[in-house]
């Protein structure tokens, strides 16, 4: 709470002294506070309240990472088909803009998405593209959200075996690096893994997971590219 009341303070005087682009980062860093609060309703107001801001100024960069937060708000609210739809036109702006960090982002709020609704094979497109562009930008913990989708994307298809492997390469990559699963990846990480072990004995699931972290990451992706 208390840094939302920073953050709106700062934005009350944007509001007041501060020019139109200004005034809309300050909105979209409420706005994500409060997502992360689980204020999804409130975020997502002021995110469009952004928008609004920065298709009027122009503000392309603004505008391409507001949609692509708007995304993930809309994923987190269960409006995938909203999220589709933002997601696909940040994903247009980032290209434009040529910024590989906003393409690997947004891909994988796009491919998450499209499970959710069951376009797999377009949810495993632009997954891919996210692992590619995570392991360029040397981002471990976005290259291990995107395993978790494309886990996600397995389990989907039938590839059990593939999908408790790539959990466990995720979960290897998180622990290297620090980075624990947010509060909704990890209710989806738990819900998967459960979903995984009833199809499988403990003994095959563990023999899985002991592969997952052993193999090189290459091994694990090699036939989606």
């Amino acid at each position: 709470e208390k840094a939302v009341d920073l953050l709106s303070q700062s934005l009350a005087l944007q509001r007041q002294f501060g020019g139109p682009k200004e005034i809309g980062l300050a909105i979209n860093s409420v706005a994500v506070v409060l997502q992360a609060q689980g204020k999804l309703s409130e975020a997502i107001d002021m995110y469009h309240e952004g928008l609004t801001i920065q298709r009027e100024t122009g503000d392309q960069i603004g505008l391409a990472q507001t949609l692509q937060n708007l995304g993930a708000a809309a994923i987190d609210q269960g409006d995938y088909a909203y999220a589709q739809q933002v997601s696909i036109e940040s994903l247009a702006l980032f290209r434009q803009l040529q910024l590989k960090w906003g393409i690997a982002y947004v891909s994988i709020n796009l491919a998450l998405a499209l499970l959710r609704q069951g376009s797999l094979t377009q949810a495993r497109h632009h997954i891919m593209e996210g692992v590619r562009l995570c392991r360029e930008i040397e981002s471990q913990d976005s290259v291990a959200e995107c395993l978790e989708v494309l886990a996600g994307i397995e389990q989907g298809v039938g590839n059990a075996p593939l999908a408790v492997q790539l959990l466990a390469k995720a979960d290897l990559l998180r622990t290297e690096v620090g980075a624990p699963r947010q509060a909704g990846s990890e209710a989806d990480y738990q819900q998967l893994t459960a979903v995984l072990r009833e199809q499988m004995s403990f003994d095959m699931f563990t023999t899985y997971q002991q592969a997952g972290q052993t193999q090189p990451l290459e091994n694990l992706i090699k036939d989606q590219v």
